[in-house]
């Protein structure tokens, strides 16, 4: 993924406010309702990418449970980065940092 959609992203909608990802150059992380498993770390294998009226879409292929899944969302940078999902396109994540991480260090 480009540098310009990294960071930790949230919502203030109702029923999202707990959920949070990230995105970083080679994985993709959520935050789940889980408490054995909190936050779910993937590796992304592929990154699709188009411009769209409001902004650029990313098709993001990565190594799901039981094989290849997709995150699909359009990623605006101007006024505010925002990003919306593809399928909720009403719904607003705005980055919240970009220097904070909840993904694991890998060495």
């Amino acid at each position: 993924l480009p540098a310009d959609t990294f960071g930790v992203w949230a919502t203030g909608a109702p029923g999202y406010a707990d959920r949070m990802f990230e995105l970083r150059a080679r994985r993709v992380a959520f935050v789940t309702r889980d408490s054995a498993h909190p936050v779910t770390v993937y590796t992304i294998r592929r990154v699709r990418s188009a411009a769209v009226e409001d902004g650029v879409r990313y098709i993001v292929e990565y190594d799901g449970d039981g094989g290849v899944l997709e995150f699909r969302f359009v990623f605006a940078a101007e006024p505010r980065p925002e990003i919306r999902f593809v399928h909720q396109p009403r719904m607003v994540w705005q980055r919240t940092s970009t220097t904070r991480t909840f993904m694991p260090e890998l060495y």
